[in-house]
């Protein structure tokens, strides 16, 4: 089962007006011609996150993914990077599925190379994102970030949590596939292939008409219930 799917189970009850729609566009087209994103082994290692997780998430733990953008209409560049689990054992039935993603991102500003912002999922594909100043960086280009077991969202590591680098595999090679395997359904437009725009929008979930998504909806609905632990990326004073 899908996460789109466990949020509709739990939700069931309630009824919404507008529905989600699945992707118009090819995702793979939609960065055009100003928008570069490789395999920049050099840079994207430069700027992994130093991962925190505990022994089931590890075992489940079957890679990090990126690429880096670049693009002469931004004055940053964005590593992007996805976890990849082998499967989610959530809370109850519904809640448990095979294959789970995770996104990462992190912004760099294009002439010094020091990073500017890191953004993250923390609640269900629903983003967290701070400022380098209140992020939780280690040796200063690396995002620190604790998986939360069970369903491997993010939050900011403590200094004494001891973490790993991950090797980063190529995304430009995996992404299309995971398209084809039905993520395109589920991931929003745009949120990977021009990750700048993430700076304003709250969560990585396909979206209809007007740039609703029922989704993000009965998500934002769990998360006001209470239900499962909300990662945050700020660091604690």
């Amino acid at each position: 089962m899908k996460r789109r799917e466990f949020a509709k189970a739990v939700l069931a009850a309630l009824t919404f007006g507008a529905t989600s729609g699945t992707a118009a566009a090819s995702h793979m087209d939609e960065p055009g011609e100003n928008i570069s994103l490789t395999f920049d082994e050099a840079a994207l290692d430069t700027y992994r996150p130093r991962l925190v997780m505990s022994t089931e998430a590890r075992e489940k733990h079957t890679g990090t993914f990126g690429w880096y953008a670049t693009s002469a209409d931004y004055d940053t560049d964005v590593a992007v990077y996805w976890n990849r689990y082998s499967n989610q054992e959530g809370w109850i039935g519904p809640d448990s599925h095979f294959g789970d993603t995770e996104p990462v991102q992190i912004e760099i500003d294009s002439e010094t190379g020091a990073v500017t912002r890191v953004r993250a999922s923390v609640y269900h594909w629903m983003k967290g994102e701070v400022t380098a100043a209140n992020a939780p960086l280690y040796e200063e280009t690396h995002a620190h970030l604790a998986v939360v077991d069970p369903h491997h969202q993010h939050r900011a590591a403590q200094p004494a949590e001891d973490g790993f680098f991950p090797d980063i595999k190529d995304l430009t090679e995996h992404y299309p596939r995971w398209l084809d395997n039905d993520l395109e359904e589920d991931v929003r437009v745009g949120s990977s292939t021009v990750p700048w725009r993430m700076q304003n929008w709250d969560h990585w979930w396909q979206t209809g008409a007007g740039g609703f998504s029922k989704d993000a909806l009965l998500v934002q609905a769990l998360r006001t219930a209470g239900f499962d632990t909300e990662g945050q990326l700020r660091v604690s004073d």
